[in-house]
């Protein structure tokens, strides 16, 4: 499948040096937290940071050995930067501590979340998901529900996709109190990065909030394609050239965009494109390009990925499209028939990404040795 979740916008600085500002109200709120979720139990609580003129240590980068909370020493380095202030170390202990296993630990997750709630409003509104899902009791969830609605009001466009596959699945305690279509479009409107315009384009062409309106869903796509380019463009192709609903399969448009996107400086040698591409020759009967080509992202994803990185089944579904291709045959994608099934993976997906934008490499910030030397 060659659909691409496009980079999750910046609410943080990369930089992510040590706080300075706000700490008295991040020391609170861990001090409640703390109440709340584990009593006497011993808590990583971070002293009040002092500002320094270099924002950057190289001890940093010991993080980005960390791949659960198992306490090596890249992890009890990386904890202790969390501890002085520094916000990358943060991100990656709550994805350390998400990891299923004898080290994983909501509570500390769930804490991290909350000092990181200060600074971008990911962790604001995962921090309030988390405490609906993972609560222990109905209080908590109940607060995490409170929580994912007061930022849906505030319009947090994560929060409000998200209350809306709530109210779809009727997973609320709480009465609803705003409209799902509402509060779909409100989020679309202002980051299409959680509801993707295939999403929507779904929506309307299968009719899950009412009637079905495959002329409101192409418009949607054809809108979207210049949208954060060529991310959205390659997934409306995808969509197009791959789908069996007849309101979004559009073969010729498919090409055109396809085309478009692996023409782009950049772009023609992404094995994720040029996959598209064959789908989208196929889907126009075009085979003996589709096969050529498909060939040709077959090869760059090996090359890309040849030291083991593939993910696993990634090369063999590649091979199994150039299979089609050379039967003559189309690749068809299906997608979620019905309404209960699309918002329940709308769900699953809020909450993956959110979780997986907290496991990023952390960048050295050292000069290069050519400038050690004054060359």
């Amino acid at each position: 499948m060659t659909l691409e979740t496009p980079p999750l916008p910046n609410q943080v600085n990369k930089s992510r040096g040590k706080r300075t500002g706000l700490i008295w109200l991040g020391i609170v709120l861990g001090l409640v937290l703390i109440a709340i979720y584990g009593g006497n139990r011993d808590h990583e609580v971070a002293p009040v940071a002092v500002a320094v003129a270099d924002p950057w240590d190289s001890r940093v980068l010991a993080c980005n050995k960390v791949q659960d909370a198992s306490p090596t020493e890249d992890f009890t380095t990386c904890l202790e930067m969390a501890a002085e202030g520094w916000l990358d170390p943060m991100h990656r202990l709550v994805w350390a501590y998400s990891r299923e296993g004898e080290f994983y630990d909501v509570e500390r997750m769930q804490y991290w979340l909350n000092e990181l709630s200060l600074y971008d409003e990911y962790s604001e509104v995962f921090s309030q998901i988390l405490l609906f899902t993972k609560g222990q009791t109905p209080e908590l969830k109940l607060m995490g529900e409170k929580g994912i609605r007061q930022l849906a009001s505030i319009n947090r466009p994560i929060a409000s996709a998200y209350l809306a596959t709530l109210y779809y699945l009727e997973l609320n305690t709480l009465p609803k109190r705003e409209r799902i279509d509402w509060l779909l479009e409100r989020s679309y409107k202002k980051d299409k990065t959680w509801l993707l315009p295939t999403d929507f384009a779904i929506i309307y062409a299968e009719g899950f909030l009412g009637e079905k309106q495959p002329d409101k869903a192409q418009k949607v796509l054809r809108e979207a394609v210049k949208y954060n380019f060529p991310f959205h463009a390659n997934n409306i192709a995808w969509l197009m050239a791959t789908s069996t609903i007849s309101g979004l399969a559009d073969s010729s448009t498919a090409l055109d965009i396809a085309l478009k996107v692996t023409s782009a400086k950049g772009y023609t040698d992404r094995y994720v494109y040029v996959d598209t591409l064959a789908a989208a020759y196929a889907a126009n009967g075009d085979y003996t390009n589709a096969v050529k080509t498909q060939q040709s992202a077959i090869d760059l994803l090996v090359a890309e990925n040849s030291e083991g990185q593939t993910e696993p089944g990634l090369v063999e579904s590649f091979k199994q499209r150039l299979s089609l291709f050379e039967q003559g045959k189309n690749y068809t994608e299906e997608v979620a028939n019905n309404g209960k099934a699309f918002f329940t993976g709308l769900k699953k997906m809020i909450e993956s990404d959110l979780l997986n934008s907290y496991y990023f490499e952390i960048e050295s910030k050292e000069p290069l040795v050519e400038e050690l030397e004054g060359n």
